[in-house]
């Protein structure tokens, strides 16, 4: 959603937020990423970075405390029921009439975004885009002061940042950052493997991964620390999980999230597939690396494997003492056999992945075709029964990731 320049009943709202961040503001500090060249990535392809003033910023923040106002002031309820009554007292602001439909839409969706903050306290913002820390920090210092005298409720406020960005902030600037509410930076580490870093365009290094990561544990932020196993694909594949458990070692991030590896149709890396330049690993690949790196990391973290390209999403856990017991979840598929893992994998995925993107309207009948005819060879032991399972999982990852 872009600015609406003199309305005073909306705000701008990026596409993405953060896992984690559900109910948390979206606060937009710039449009976009301003590197947006990982093969791996579609979020941004096609355009272009844009950074956003401190100003503009401002203005934002000034229309968010003006709708909480406004919604402050209905009784209290569900989001929906809020949003209701809010749109029926105040016909000046909300009606198509006189607003525009676009802009009622604009209108509509800041208000509803803004109910539901207040209904979950409060309390979390995140930082959109891909890199708000790119920000001049004493801009982006007046930007939170400003944010937070508008809403003393604020106990945690988030970033993504890119380790290249990071690099270049002095420690007494983050410092200064985390005094004025910037409480955790997530950054995509994704591989600690110069040779993955590179194919992958990702412009940065491993190095450079590992000064970052200690200035941010040095200035007291909270960081958590990204990583994508089976990005090495299989021509790095023993080199991608064996060097990162090197760098996560030295950068001693509080949090390491798992992503792995799913090729989207709309990313670069897609093609590179297509051509044979990269080759994709199967789950039982990424569940080795997941097994060696909870093996490998010799600090206290937390781990956590959530988002559904994980097969076993369910690892979460605290490091060294819950070690053994994700060690025993990885052990436990490892043990079954070929045809159970098989089976497993594919009630995993059609469970709880192919739902997802069912509801989101991003699905067509020859996804959910490909689905009932990989379940029929299993059912019937066909000889193709596993192929046919794997193109189907591959086709639904590289069409929508949750």
């Amino acid at each position: 959603m872009r600015d609406a320049p003199g309305d005073d009943y909306c705000f701008d709202i990026g596409p993405m937020g953060a896992i984690g961040e559900q109910g948390s503001l979206m606060l937009r500090i710039n449009r976009h990423c301003p590197w947006n060249r990982c093969l791996f990535c579609s979020a941004y392809k096609g355009v272009k970075f844009e950074y956003r003033t401190e100003k503009e910023i401002k203005r934002d923040i000034d229309a968010i405390e003006r709708l909480s106002h406004m919604l402050s002031s209905a009784k209290p309820g569900q989001p929906g029921e809020v949003v209701r009554e809010v749109l029926s007292k105040h016909p000046e602001v909300y009606d198509d009439g006189s607003v525009g439909e676009q802009a009622l839409d604009v209108r509509y969706a800041s208000l509803t975004h803004v109910a539901r903050w207040l209904v979950s306290g409060a309390r979390t913002v995140f930082l959109q885009d891909a890199d708000a820390l790119i920000m001049r920090t004493p801009e982006l210092l007046e930007v939170l002061t400003y944010l937070r005298a508008a809403f003393p409720s604020i106990e945690r406020i988030t970033s993504y940042a890119r380790s290249r960005t990071l690099t270049h902030k002095p420690v007494q600037e983050l410092r200064a950052l985390r005094e004025a509410g910037l409480s955790r930076v997530l950054v995509g580490v994704e591989s600690g493997c110069d040779a993955v870093l590179e194919f992958m365009q990702k412009g940065v290094t491993a190095e450079e991964h590992i000064r970052a990561g200690r200035k941010v544990v040095e200035a007291k932020i909270r960081l958590v620390a990204f990583v994508m196993p089976g990005l090495g694909g299989k021509g790095f594949r023993d080199q991608h999980m064996v060097e990162t458990a090197v760098v996560l070692n030295q950068m001693r991030p509080d949090l390491i999230r798992l992503r792995s590896l799913a090729i989207q149709r709309s990313s670069p890396l897609y093609k590179r597939y297509e051509d044979g330049a990269f080759g994709c690993p199967s789950d039982d690949d990424m569940v080795d690396e997941i097994e060696l790196l909870v093996r490998s990391l010799d600090f206290p973290c937390e781990i956590e494997t959530g988002q559904l390209t994980n097969m076993l999403f369910e690892i979460a856990g605290k490091l060294p003492e819950d070690r053994e017991d994700i060690l025993k979840t990885i052990g436990r598929y490892k043990a079954m056999s070929h045809e159970e893992r098989l089976r497993f994998r594919f009630q995993r995925y059609s469970k709880y992945y192919l739902p997802y993107v069912i509801d989101r309207g991003r699905s067509d009948f020859e996804l959910e075709e490909q689905f009932e005819e990989a379940y029929d060879r299993l059912q019937r032991g066909a000889a193709d029964a596993e192929r046919k399972i794997e193109q189907a999982i591959f086709e639904m990852k590289s069409r929508c990731i949750p």
